[in-house]
């Protein structure tokens, strides 16, 4: 009984926990569908009592027609330079981790905290140094330069997991796939890497959505709509006397959806890798 009652106790605690972490989130989308008029007035009104779309109308369409549209192709822009991030990092990631966990080589745990450590940088004190190269190199506003940035970023993160993952996987299967005939390459690709599945879901959704929020180097790296993100473009909805805080609420909303569109559609696999690389042997 007594066991019970602290679980039940500890559920009450966990849930006005995450409703006070909530807040801002749901305030953001009860803004999204509130009256302009309604936004600024004090007393504060929680509930709206005029529900509208206007603010996704000015937020997708402009103020004047689909002209003035350049959020959704923002996200687009999001989307196109997580994409590629994403997969690279991945693919790197995945190898680099596979190695630190299986073989042994001068300096291992030395150049595995130096990976880490590039990951702990500020992205805000790479933006200006990215800048200067990039426009030598002719990579400045451009969604190929912001991935390639984004995925040496991510590289280190996707390692460190994948590492763990891999380090769950007993050698002894390794060793079962080189009697078998496999060379090292096989063994990567047919045996182990289909057992962390799980694990790849889970580090490409973390991966993807570092990418797709990320606002610092976005901000600085990019100027134009062919190549501004999402995160940048709400800042549109601010100009000098005015703060459209409707259209913005609205914005990222919209930014937010895909993210919990697809965090729901594969929790199941987040959690099942979360708890396959949780415990290292």
């Amino acid at each position: 009984m007594k066991g019970r009652i602290n679980i039940v106790v500890l559920g009450i605690i966990l849930t006005i926990f995450l409703l006070f972490f909530t807040i801002p989130t749901i305030w953001i989308i009860l803004t999204s569908i509130r009256d302009p008029n309604e936004i600024n007035i004090i007393p504060i009104i929680w509930f709206p009592k005029n529900v509208t779309n206007i603010n996704y109308i000015h937020a997708i369409f402009g103020y004047t027609g689909a002209a003035e549209s350049r959020f959704l192709y923002y996200m687009f822009n999001s989307f196109l330079a997580a994409s590629i991030s994403t997969a690279l990092a991945l693919s790197i990631g995945t190898i680099a981790g596979y190695s630190f966990s299986r073989f042994r080589f001068n300096a291992k745990d030395k150049l595995f905290f130096i990976l880490i450590l590039v990951r702990a940088i500020p992205g805000i004190s790479l933006s200006l140094p990215l800048l200067i190269f990039y426009n030598y190199l002719g990579l400045s506003d451009t969604i190929v330069g912001l991935a390639l940035v984004y995925t040496a970023l991510n590289t280190p993160f996707v390692t460190w997991m994948m590492s763990g993952f891999f380090d769950e996987i007993p050698k002894e299967i390794d060793e079962a796939s080189y009697i078998d005939g496999c060379n090292t390459i096989n063994a990567f690709t047919k045996v182990i890497l289909p057992l962390t599945s799980h694990g790849l879901v889970a580090t490409s959704i973390f991966i993807f959505l570092l990418s797709w929020n990320e606002f610092p180097i976005a901000f600085v790296l990019t100027t134009t709509l062919s190549s501004r993100t999402a995160p940048v473009g709400i800042f549109e909805f601010m100009s000098q006397f005015y703060i459209d805080w409707g259209g913005m609420a609205a914005a990222s909303t919209l930014l937010m959806l895909p993210a919990f569109i697809f965090t729901y559609w594969v929790q199941k696999y987040i959690i099942r890798g979360l708890t396959f690389g949780a415990i290292k042997g």
